[in-house]
C-alpha cells in the first residue's frame, strides 16, 4: 500500500483536473512575479486554497465528479437530475464558507501592497463557458430523453467535445491529420501512463464492492444493526466518517461502496434516497478536503512546497471542520424538512 500512494504522490497531477492543474500553475506564475517574500508567500497559499476549495466544491452536483457517479450507483433509486439542485447548495455552503474565513481571517502584512489592474476582461474566459455550457446541456438533454445512466452519458459525450474542440483548434492546419495525431498521442503514449492511477482507482471500487459483501454478515452476526441507528445520526455519520477514514489512507471510492450495502434503505429510514446521496457526496468532499491521500492536497502540496498532510490538517483543518457542522445541518434539513 505504501508503494502505491508514494506512486501516485509521484505522478498525482494524472488525475487531478486539466483545468485545475491549469490554474495552479497560473497562479504559482502570477504569486511569483511578486517581489516582496511576505506577500508573495501568503498569495501563494490564498490563491491554491481558493483553487482546491473551488474544485471540491463542484464534487457534490457535477456529473464529471466520481461522488455523483458512484454515490447515485450504489444508492438505490437516485440520479443525477435528483442530486442536482442540493448538491449546488452543498456546493454553495462549502464554498461560501470558504470564501467567508478567508475574508475574516486575512492575514496582516507588516507592508502594504501594491496593487494594479488585472489585464484583460472576463471574456477570455467564454470558450471554456461554452464547453461547460455544452457539456451540462448534453447531459441534461440526453439524460432527458434516455434511460442511460449519467456515467455513460458524460463517458459518450466529453471524448466527443473534445474530439470536436480540436477540430476547431486545428481547423486552419489539416485538421484530420492533426486530430488523428493528437488522438493516437494520447491514446498510445500519454493514456498508459496512467495505468497505475487508473488502477488504483478500480481497486478501490472493486476492494470496496467485494469487502463489504463480506464485511454484511459479519456486521449480521455481531449483532449489530444500523436500522436501529435514529436516522439523523446515519446521516451525519456520512459527513464525518468519509474525512475520517481518509486521514486513514482510504480513498473516498473504497470508503463509500464499503459502506454502502451495509446502509438502510431509505424507506425504512423513513427519508428520500437523495439524502443519503447528499450526505455520501458532503464527506466525499471534505475528505478531498483534508485527506493528505487525495490528489487534491498532494498537488496543492506540491505547488506550494509543503506536505500533502500540511495542507490537510493545517491550511484546512478548521475550514474541514466549520463545513462539517454546516454541512450535518444541511443534510439533516435536506433529509427532514425540505
Amino acid at each position: 500500500m505504501t508503494d502505491i500512494l508514494r506512486a501516485v504522490e509521484q505522478k498525482h497531477a494524472a488525475i487531478y483536473p486539466l483545468m485545475t492543474r491549469g490554474m495552479g500553475a497560473l497562479a504559482m506564475s502570477n504569486a511569483k512575479s511578486e517581489p516582496n517574500a511576505e506577500i508573495r508567500g501568503h498569495r501563494i497559499r490564498r490563491m491554491l486554497l481558493a483553487i482546491q476549495r473551488a474544485f471540491i466544491s463542484t464534487l457534490p452536483w457535477s456529473p464529471l465528479s466520481f461522488a455523483i457517479a458512484i454515490s447515485t450507483t450504489v444508492i438505490p433509486d437516485t440520479s443525477w437530475t435528483q442530486v442536482l439542485v442540493p448538491g449546488l447548495v452543498t456546493s454553495s455552503i462549502v464554498a461560501g464558507i470558504g470564501w467567508a474565513m478567508d475574508s475574516i481571517f486575512k492575514p496582516r502584512l507588516s507592508v502594504t501592497p501594491i496593487r494594479s489592474d488585472p489585464p484583460g476582461t472576463w471574456t477570455v474566459m467564454l470558450p471554456l463557458i461554452t464547453l461547460l455550457a455544452t457539456l451540462i446541456i448534453g447531459v441534461i438533454f440526453l439524460n432527458a430523453v434516455t434511460d442511460v445512466r449519467i456515467v455513460g452519458l458524460v463517458a459518450v459525450l466529453v471524448p466527443a467535445i473534445a474530439i470536436v474542440w480540436l477540430f476547431i483548434q486545428h481547423w486552419s492546419k489539416a485538421p484530420l491529420i492533426s486530430v488523428a495525431r493528437r488522438v493516437s498521442t494520447y491514446v498510445l503514449l500519454e493514456l498508459p501512463t496512467y495505468r497505475g492511477e487508473l488502477i488504483l482507482l478500480m481497486m478501490a471500487g472493486y476492494i470496496g464492492t467485494v469487502g463489504s459483501q463480506l464485511l454484511a454478515p459479519i456486521v449480521v452476526n455481531a449483532g449489530f444493526d444500523l436500522s436501529s441507528l435514529p436516522t439523523w445520526l446515519i446521516l451525519v455519520s456520512f459527513v464525518w466518517i468519509i474525512p475520517f477514514a481518509g486521514q486513514l489512507g482510504m480513498n473516498p471510492i473504497l470508503i463509500v461502496t464499503l459502506i454502502a450495502p451495509l446502509i438502510p434503505s431509505a424507506a425504512s429510514l423513513g427519508i428520500d434516497p437523495t439524502a443519503l446521496v447528499v450526505a455520501l457526496t458532503a464527506g466525499w468532499a471534505m475528505s478531498g478536503a483534508s485527506s493528505p491521500f487525495t490528489a487534491t492536497t498532494l498537488l496543492i502540496g506540491s505547488f506550494a512546497g509543503v506536505s500533502a498532510r500540511h495542507v490537510g490538517l493545517i491550511w484546512n483543518g478548521t475550514f474541514t471542520i466549520v463545513c462539517c457542522f454546516v454541512l450535518s445541518l444541511w443534510v439533516l434539513i435536506y433529509a427532514f424538512i425540505s
